[in-house]
C-alpha cells in the first residue's frame, strides 16, 4: 500500500509540473502575440502617415497652388479642411 501511495504523488508531482510548464509556455506566447499585435497597429498607423504625407507633400509640389493669386486668398480665409491634422496614433 505504501508503494501505491508513492507511485500516486510521484504521478501527481509530474502533472504538476507539467501543467506549471505549459502554463509558463503560454504566458510567453501569450507576450509574442501581444507584442506582434502592437507591431501590427504601429506598421498600419505607419502606413495611415504616409498617405497622409504624401497627400501633403503633392499639394505642397503643386506649383500652381502658390502662383495663383485666387489660391492664396482662398488659403488665408477659408478653413483648412477636414483632413489637415494627420491620423491619430494609438499605442
Amino acid at each position: 500500500m505504501l508503494g501505491t501511495v508513492d507511485v500516486i504523488t510521484q504521478r501527481r508531482d509530474a502533472v504538476l509540473q507539467r501543467w506549471s510548464d505549459f502554463k509558463a509556455v503560454a504566458a510567453e506566447r501569450r507576450a509574442q502575440l501581444e507584442d506582434s499585435r502592437k507591431l501590427q497597429q504601429f506598421l498600419r498607423n505607419v502606413e495611415e502617415l504616409e498617405a497622409w504625407m504624401g497627400g501633403k507633400m503633392q499639394i505642397a509640389a503643386d506649383e500652381s497652388w502658390y502662383k495663383e493669386t485666387t489660391n492664396l486668398q482662398v488659403r488665408r480665409f477659408a478653413p483648412p479642411p477636414p483632413s489637415t491634422s494627420p491620423p491619430l496614433l494609438l499605442t
